[in-house]
């Protein structure tokens, strides 16, 4: 991760910190791959709305990190979220790379439902655009999800999303996010250009391109 040539762990956990019920602090780890000792910058905490959701599962960081050289500059740049946050990605000694902006959607989405917010799922960074740099996609919802959360089991109207982001300037890349027509549960994108245009097409956890 820090470029010395020797393997390191990224990783998240469950634990969660703040009042009972309404926690809002979760925890990420890297740890030097050979002594085990946390590397320098170490731990951080992440925050979001809520990040203790369902017992075990839905509880502190639960997507895995994405790990990239984003600036291109020999070392690794790290995605870590929590439930409900805005999304993160920091430098390999922990400092803040880069913080996403959820609430400027860009030209062309089909959603006014804003902020988005990153909930359970996996992202991945790939080239979308053609535009050069490295772009990251991952599942979303619009503020509102957080009345289905407040509202004890009653259902509530929202955006589910797939967002994407251009990572040199943290902002929302045109037309995302795409609504989606159900909750982005533990998915993981899939990137790929089919038609060799230099641009490319997801698949959501419901098939869609």
């Amino acid at each position: 991760i820090d470029g010395d040539g020797k393997p390191d762990i990224a990783s998240g956990s469950s634990e969660v910190y703040g009042a009972a019920g309404v926690e809002n602090e979760a925890v990420a780890y890297v740890i030097d791959g050979q002594t085990g000792a946390l590397k320098p910058g170490w731990p951080r905490s992440l925050f979001g709305l809520t990040v203790n959701v369902l017992p075990v599962v839905c509880k502190g960081v639960v997507g895995n990190p994405m790990l990239a050289d984003l600036d291109f500059d020999g070392k690794l740049e790290i995605s870590f979220d929590t439930i409900s946050t805005q999304g993160w990605i920091f430098r390999y000694d922990g400092s803040i790379y880069k913080k996403m902006n959820n609430q400027q959607f860009g030209a062309k989405s089909d959603s006014r439902d804003s902020p988005a917010y990153i909930l359970m799922n996996n992202g991945a960074f790939a080239n979308i655009d053609g535009e050069g740099g490295i772009d990251m996609v991952k599942g979303t919802a619009g503020f509102d999800f957080a009345k289905a959360f407040a509202g004890g089991g009653k259902r509530a109207q929202f955006d589910h999303h797939m967002s994407g982001w251009d990572t040199d300037t943290g902002k929302m890349m045109v037309g995302f996010p795409r609504v989606i027509d159900d909750w982005q549960f533990f998915n993981t994108p899939t990137v790929v250009d089919l038609n060799n245009d230099n641009t490319v097409a997801g698949t959501t956890e419901l098939g869609v391109l």
